[in-house]
């Protein structure tokens, strides 16, 4: 039996990798991801939410694990965009699950 089942994986995410451009004029560095270069079956896990002030504004903060199968392109400065939920992730940390069977992703929201 694998570690994955397949009606675990009931999300669609999107995945992006980052496009790091360098402004010419001053020197300053964007990062932009411009579209998607895979769409698959994940399982999603809210770990824990936090909520923080910083400099008088209340941040809220959001860890999520997502799951998909074994997939050999993906990075840690990836991000993971999950229509569902209407939110974006930053990936944060990858772990390989089983032989080769899945990934785990460990991401955090991005606050637009």
């Amino acid at each position: 039996m694998g570690v994955l089942n397949a009606g675990d994986l009931d999300r669609r995410v999107s995945l992006s990798h980052a496009l790091v451009a360098k402004n010419p004029a001053n020197n300053e560095r964007t990062t932009t991801f411009p579209s998607s270069y895979a769409t698959v079956y994940a399982k999603r896990a809210d770990l824990r939410g936090t909520k923080r002030l910083i400099a008088q504004q209340i941040t809220a903060q959001q860890q999520t694990e997502y799951t998909i199968r074994f997939r050999t392109d993906v990075l840690e400065s990836d991000q993971l965009a999950d229509s569902d939920a209407g939110l974006t992730f930053e990936i944060l940390q990858i772990a390989q699950l089983g032989r080769r069977e899945g990934l785990c992703l460990l991401c955090r929201a991005v606050v637009p």
